[in-house]
């Protein structure tokens, strides 16, 4: 099991990451449900989020709730790719019956996705990808459903892997439909590479921008320096913004370790520790349960 340094444990103390692969999974991951729940709970973290890009974490999470009945919160989500039956209602309601807290959606299953490249798993050539769209640039009828089931259980809806304008049209439609639980999935991955004013117009509609680590690694080429990174949380500012992250890849070793270390280098160039516990404690909790 991990051991954490002083440091660490200091800063991952009542934590919350609300965004980390784990197996089983359909690619190799660097530690299982198990494992990760182990090394959170000796942290003294106060809650994870489990996504699984082609399956949902609900039974998986259900089952780690159980064997860790004192530990950190472990919370479940669905992702809407063709694996998991893409835009389909009925996958994501029983997902949401199933104790999914967020539902996001597509990520390697989106046209923007496709389009951008880096694609993780084999996929059809003559399939164009999932978009909220249809061929007269209107929002799908299947979204306007997808949209008020996420509304009637109070859950979170997340943009995934959607083109940042795509994200913004989906934030703009399900605030009006009465969605209160909105996240602006990693604006500053490569993938969703968003602009500060694309950010900043997700904070107007509603949304918190959910910042992953990730992005900062060789594991997602392309991405910012951390001093960028931290420069426009603070242009956006810390209330609006979530520290998660995305961890996972067996090249990046433990989720839990990995999101100390990268928190400890955000206080180093700058951030305070009021920003990061602002973006660690109070807004993933806020957006989950709040």
């Amino acid at each position: 099991m991990q051991r954490f340094t002083h440091e660490q444990r200091a800063v991952l103390h009542h934590a919350w990451d609300i965004h980390i692969h784990c197996a089983p999974d359909a690619v190799p991951r660097a530690c299982d449900g198990f494992d990760l729940m182990m090394e959170a709970d000796e942290a003294d973290m106060a809650a994870v989020l489990l996504k699984d890009h082609c399956g949902s974490t609900t039974g998986m999470a259900a089952m780690l709730r159980r064997a860790f009945p004192n530990g950190p919160k472990c919370f479940a989500s669905f992702t809407m790719n063709p694996s998991n039956g893409g835009l389909n209602p009925y996958a994501v309601e029983a997902a949401l019956k199933g104790s999914a807290r967020v539902v996001w959606f597509p990520t390697y299953g989106a046209k923007h996705q496709i389009e951008f490249g880096a694609m993780p798993f084999p996929r059809d050539p003559n399939d164009p990808g999932l978009t909220i769209y249809d061929e007269q640039k209107r929002i799908r009828p299947v979204v306007h459903d997808i949209i008020s089931l996420i509304r009637e259980h109070d859950a979170v809806l997340a943009t995934g892997h959607l083109a940042p304008e795509e994200s913004l049209e989906l934030l703009r439609t399900a605030k009006a439909a009465g969605v209160e639980r909105l996240s602006f999935t990693h604006p500053t991955e490569p993938v969703t590479r968003s602009t500060v004013d694309q950010q900043k117009a997700a904070v107007e509609i509603g949304a918190k921008l959910e910042h992953c680590f990730l992005a900062l690694t060789p594991s997602c080429p392309g991405g910012p320096s951390p001093e960028e990174f931290a420069a426009e949380i603070t242009e956006v500012g810390f209330a609006h913004c979530i520290l998660s992250s995305d961890y996972g890849q067996v090249a990046n070793g433990s989720p839990t370790a990995g999101f100390a270390n990268w928190l400890l280098k955000l206080r180093e160039i700058g951030l305070s520790q009021e920003a990061i516990e602002r973006m660690t404690h109070k807004n993933p909790q806020q957006l989950l349960e709040g």
